[in-house]
Order: structure tokens, then sequence, then C-alpha cells
């Protein structure tokens, strides 16, 4: 598979907020990433934590994100306001509200942590799954639009692109996911795959 380097990829066009003053960013929403209203939430999220990177004041890497998604972005230009309300010695917590013809559509909270050597344990396992090469590419559908941004792998459940929808015995779907073309994974990308 070929690999697009950052800057060029599609997802990083369509999550390149333009510093526009101290704290603020002009974005626009990408037809590539449009889902049934507005653009897919996982581009709106990661576009979020580009204004973060992006400022001259982060002070240490993402590690959580909240999103509130208070209305839809209508196609076109849409302005992020952020602001580090607290930076400590290890975590930087930031507001986010992202609006377009002066009504808010989203807002979100970022915190950013530096990494430091300590003590960690992982209670959490991965779901049993085959390796991916191992497991067929599931076609994308034609609609939403934003789907045939990522190569998706379904191990158990089929989620809205299932080739015969029929019910499940539960929620859970399982898949291998990637940037379609693929990309090095980073903080944003994490944060547009975390809403697949």
């Amino acid at each position: 598979m070929n690999r697009t380097d950052l800057g060029t990829h599609p997802f990083d066009l369509a999550t390149a907020p333009a510093p526009a003053g101290a704290g603020r960013y002009l974005a626009r929403t990408a037809a590539s990433y449009s889902n049934m209203v507005g653009p897919f939430g996982g581009v709106t999220a990661a576009t979020a934590v580009r204004a973060v990177l992006d400022d001259p004041r982060c002070a240490a890497e993402p590690v959580s994100i909240t999103v509130n998604y208070a209305g839809p972005i209508a196609d076109g230009p849409f302005t992020i306001d952020s602001r580090p309300v607290r930076t400590n010695r290890s975590t930087q917590h930031w507001m986010l509200t992202l609006s377009q013809d002066d009504a808010v559509t989203t807002t979100a909270t970022v915190v950013c942590g530096a990494r430091r050597p300590t003590w960690s344990d992982t209670e959490i396992e991965p779901p049993a799954a085959p390796p991916a090469e191992s497991v067929p590419v599931a076609p994308p559908p034609e609609f939403p639009v934003w789907m045939r941004n990522y190569e998706m792998r379904f191990v158990e459940g089929g989620g809205p692109i299932a080739p015969e929808p029929r019910e499940q015995p539960t929620s859970t779907t399982t898949l291998w996911v990637r940037d379609l073309p693929a990309r090095p994974l980073d903080f944003p990308a994490l944060t547009a795959l975390a809403d697949v």
C-alpha cells in the first residue's frame, strides 16, 4: 500500500486549521470527510486536537479529549477558539469552541500531559483478533463518503457496511482500521480513528 506523507495526505488537508490570531483558528469542512449531516465527527475532533497541537502555548502531548457536538457544522468555513484554562507542572487543560455563523456547533476539552518515566500497568487486554492481513478488506459504501478514507477489516459485526444487514447478538464490532491511503499514526489521526 502506498503511504502518503504528513501534510499532503487528504486527512491532513481536511484537519488543518489556519492561525487567525492568538487562540483563534479558521478551518473548513472537506467534502471527502462528509457524513450524513455535516462532517464526520472524527475529523471534527481531530481538527480540534490539531488546533491545540498547533498552538505555541501547547506544553505537552494530548492524553484525553471530550467532544460535545452541539449542532451540525454546515459545509464551509468555521472558527475554532481555544484557550489553555490551566497549566500545571504535568498537565495542561484546554477549552475549545467551534462556531459557524455566530452559532456554537461543537465544544471540546483537551487535556495534555507531560510523559515522564513512572510506574504503570495496563489492565485491559486487546480483543481477540486474527492478524489484520488475514481479514479481508470490506468494500466501502457509497454513503457516507468519509468511510472511503479508511481501510476497514471487520473481525466481528459489520457496522453500517455489513454485506447482509441482520440482527446481531451484541452491539460489539471488532475491526482493524487504518487511514486510506496509509499515513503515520499521530494524535489527530488517533482521535479520528476513535470515532470510526
